[in-house]
């Protein structure tokens, strides 16, 4: 999956975010501390708590739900959720998904390959049978 423009700049402008909250200095040792996962932005965030944030902006999530974070009891942070994040429909054929266009080489090689294979065959299968 290719990002858009759009979508790099977001998460270049989430982690300079998260880099400045960061150097601002952390809470005593009763949080777990900022930190960036390449996708959020998680804040310094109370011992035994769930930090919330909106989910990133791609193609294969939804922005109106919100990953996940648990602040573990020993200072550390758990994995993050982002199941709520994922759109429900699954990708069945990622043909469905790609512009026609984009199809046409791929379209192209494959027949070629078939073709060309197919008569490679059917030359194997002459000469075995010719000299059997």
């Amino acid at each position: 999956m290719q990002m858009t423009e759009e979508q790099l700049e977001h998460f270049r402008l989430e982690a300079l975010r998260c880099a400045l909250l960061i150097s601002q200095g952390e809470p005593d040792a009763r949080y777990c501390n900022s930190s960036f996962d390449s996708f959020v932005c998680w804040p310094a965030t109370k011992v035994g708590h769930v930090a919330f944030q909106n989910c990133p902006p791609t193609e294969v999530t939804h922005r109106t739900t919100n990953v996940s974070k648990a602040c573990l009891e020993n200072g550390t942070w758990g994995p993050a959720n982002y199941n709520a994040c994922m759109v429900s429909e699954p990708m069945n054929n990622i043909l469905d998904y790609l512009d026609p266009k984009d199809l046409m080489g791929v379209r192209i090689i494959y027949n070629i390959g078939y073709t060309s294979t197919t008569i490679t065959l059917f030359i194997a299968l002459f000469i075995l049978l010719y000299f059997r």
